[in-house]
């Protein structure tokens, strides 16, 4: 009998696996390096937000409402990006994530572009507080000080109808000179004969506290050269007594004269 020859087959199966893993991840190379083709990296400090100086506060409010409104329809255009996504061919597959990427980066440019306009809104809603702030202080001023002339022009329209009186003094035999001494309940003013207009005042609250301050100041002067004339108004009675004594112990010569309280005497 003759023997049969054994004969075995070769299968490629593991050949065809290998060949087949390969060419994917060739594919899969290719679309990544297409992708970078296509789609240019952009990073944050690449975004730049406009120059917003010299917008009114109504304009920067329209800007805002403009970007919310592009915000929206991007948003419409990435779902729909999604959904073409979901159904896409490896073939279209690049192209739907390189637009969906860069519709992101758009977004968040428009995003940044909103916060910096809110923020010169904000300084805008504040410079506008502190220009309208000084504004009623400054009207608060000038009515402050409107009511301060008018309380002048009343004090100086009183004191221009108010009578005057002048005193003719002869001259004293030791070529002393006179101090005129005003004395009233609220004040004590002194002036100088040669002087006359520039007044000296005592006016304290208390009373003897006002007269302690012109005995301090009377007793100081020099008896040799100076003595004192009182031209008293009847509210100043009580007090002028009290200064006299004062002085004249001091080593003054005085005298005194009445004048209604009305009179300006200097």
């Amino acid at each position: 009998m003759r023997r049969k020859g054994f004969h075995s087959e070769i299968s490629l199966f593991a050949f065809q696996d290998i060949m087949a893993s390969i060419i994917g991840m060739v594919f899969f190379i290719v679309i990544i390096i297409a992708m970078d083709i296509t789609v240019p990296k952009q990073t944050t400090a690449q975004v730049q937000t406009p120059d917003l100086e010299g917008f009114t506060e109504p304009q920067l409010a329209d800007r805002i409402r403009s970007l919310h409104q592009e915000i929206e329809q991007h948003k419409e255009k990435i779902l729909s990006l999604n959904r073409r996504l979901q159904v896409a061919s490896s073939h279209d597959e690049g192209t739907v994530v390189a637009d969906l990427e860069r519709l992101n980066l758009e977004l968040q440019s428009k995003y940044r572009e909103i916060e910096s306009i809110q923020k010169d809104v904000e300084k805008t809603e504040k410079a506008i507080l502190d220009a309208n702030a000084a504004k009623t202080k400054s009207l608060q001023e000038k009515e402050q000080l409107a009511k301060d002339i008018d309380k002048l022009k009343g004090r100086l329209k009183e004191v221009a109808e108010a009578p005057r009186v002048g005193y003719i003094i002869d001259d004293h035999p030791d070529k002393l000179e006179p101090w005129l001494v005003e004395v009233t309940s609220k004040k004590i003013r002194v002036s100088s004969r040669e002087k006359t207009g520039s007044a000296l005042e005592f006016h304290a609250e208390d009373e003897a506290e006002r007269a302690k301050q012109f005995i301090s100041w009377a007793t100081g002067q020099d008896s040799r050269k100076r003595y004192f004339v009182f031209l008293v108004k009847p509210s100043g009675l009580a007090i002028v007594r009290k200064l006299m004594e004062a002085i004249q112990k001091a080593g003054f010569e005085v005298g005194q004269d009445f004048l209604p309280e009305a009179w300006i005497p200097f």
